[in-house]
């Protein structure tokens, strides 16, 4: 992704994050990540082999970067890193998801910072934010926690790459 200037597009930080967020997916991490983004969230909750992860998806005033679908929840995200927000953004999301059974929001950033485009307290208080040196740190943590039952998948190893050339973080 860096060597391309991916590294900087959040449609391509998207994709991986959609593969990543796929418990059966090839990355052979299982669910770990995920379940380190669900954790970033609150309380913790029941991922399976029946959750999948979908990007760009459109509801009436808004459309997500990234939705993962449990059994009984959703986890609604949006990225940012050079991009800015569009005009009331995050709470047009709220207000197209809020109605959904179990749903979170997770805003990613490269600082964490709170999303600026909320417009009512509800919507404010229902972001969680994580910043990209943190999603780093959760697919670390998913690597090492796999240990040798995971196969070594160059792409995992690029993608943290990208991720560490984005955060300015040393890769190990």
């Amino acid at each position: 992704m860096s060597i391309c200037g991916f590294h900087r597009k959040e449609l391509a930080h998207g994709s991986a994050l959609r593969w990543l967020c796929d418990p059966t997916g090839s990355h052979g991490l299982g669910d770990r990540f995920l379940v380190g983004l669900i954790r970033a969230t609150g309380e913790p909750l029941e991922v399976s082999s029946d959750t999948t992860a979908e990007t760009e998806i459109s509801r009436e005033r808004s459309r997500a970067d990234l939705v993962v679908y449990g059994d009984r929840w959703k986890l609604v995200m949006e990225l940012k890193i050079d991009a800015i927000e569009s005009e009331r953004q995050c709470q047009r999301l709220y207000e197209d998801w809020r109605m959904d059974r179990g749903v979170r929001w997770l805003f990613i950033t490269l600082s964490g910072r709170a999303p600026v485009t909320t417009t009512t307290e509800q919507a404010a208080l229902a972001w969680h934010r994580l910043s990209w040196s943190r999603v780093l740190s959760v697919l670390d943590d998913a690597v090492q926690a796999a240990g040798e039952e995971a196969p070594e998948v160059t792409a995992v190893a690029e993608y943290r790459r990208s991720l560490s050339r984005l955060t300015k973080r040393r890769w190990k």
